[in-house]
């Protein structure tokens, strides 16, 4: 699997939902991979921990300098980002009215599993491979064994989720697989939740074409009118 990046969402998206009239935060929250390496260090092993806590920050600031409307508040990401978005709909379900899960994460130890190394029976002899990435990701994430990553898993706490979700995803992505984003959803909707997805046929992680983009914010303008 390819090592997912851990950083803002796509620079078009936050264009056009500016380009709508919103208020767009953007934070550089710990562990991008953007930032300096002090600062990025502070991210590892934090998803949905100290990362997801400056994301909260960020918007309860905007919302006390009269920025943000405290209930007008919806959470857009895209791949690392798609998981703050259904992280912050399950952690802090009072703070957003909406959130939009773009090629997102869902299930922490689902996706480390994917990403384990192989174990290959040679000449009677079993050769364990660990790569330079998976051992990153281990650092970077956790050990698949933590505890911590099923519970900071949004999938595990769908009761929480008050507020409409909308979810996108390409068949066509190498980098989160697709169960990510297909099981979140059925949890979501057994559990009488608002859930709407947005299937791309064959389309990458990074929804490289044209047409694709503006499908994308076709769908999001839509979701974002309804609920803000």
């Amino acid at each position: 699997m390819a090592r997912l990046p851990i950083r803002a969402p796509a620079c078009w998206l936050v264009q056009f939902i500016a380009s709508r009239g919103y208020a767009v935060l953007q934070p550089q929250f710990r562990g991008s991979t953007a930032s300096e390496m002090p600062s990025r260090k502070a991210g590892y092993r934090q998803w949905g921990g100290l990362m997801q806590d400056d994301v909260t920050d960020g918007v309860r600031a905007i919302i006390d300098q009269g920025i943000a409307h405290p209930h007008r508040i919806g959470i857009v990401g895209a791949s690392y980002g798609g998981y703050v978005a259904l992280a912050g709909a399950a952690f802090t379900p009072n703070l957003y009215r909406c959130a939009v899960s773009i090629s997102g994460v869902s299930d922490i130890p689902a996706l480390m599993r994917a990403s384990l190394p192989v174990d290959t029976l040679a000449g009677g002899r079993i050769y364990h491979f660990v790569s330079a990435g998976q051992s990153d990701w281990s650092e970077r994430v956790g050990a698949p064994t933590d505890r911590s990553l099923w519970t900071r898993s949004p999938i595990n706490s769908v009761a929480s989720i008050t507020i409409p979700i909308l979810i996108v995803y390409g068949t066509g992505d190498a980098v989160v697989p697709n169960d990510q984003s297909e099981r979140m959803p059925h949890a979501l909707s057994a559990a009488g939740k608002s859930v709407t997805v947005a299937t791309l046929s064959g389309k990458d992680h990074w929804l490289s074409r044209t047409d694709t983009r503006v499908q994308v914010l076709k769908e999001l303008d839509s979701f974002l009118k309804s609920h803000l």
